[in-house]
């Protein structure tokens, strides 16, 4: 009894992992896309103020 328990433990923290390191997996694909559009609407946020304090007229964003 005992030592069926342990492996079914074994066996539940295998799938457990496995689970997590498919979310993880995930997570990094879709964190790489939200860090390229974050730094490109942050470059792009950044180029627009430079513009705007170079001419000194009010850009529309966007």
């Amino acid at each position: 009894m005992h030592v069926s328990r342990s492996y079914h433990c074994r066996q539940s923290g295998f799938k457990a992992f496995v689970h997590i390191a498919f979310i993880v997996k995930c997570l990094a694909k879709q964190c790489k896309q939200l860090l390229i559009i974050f730094s490109i609407s942050y470059f792009h946020g950044s180029l627009t103020m430079w513009l705007r304090r170079q001419t000194r007229i009010p850009l529309i964003a966007g």
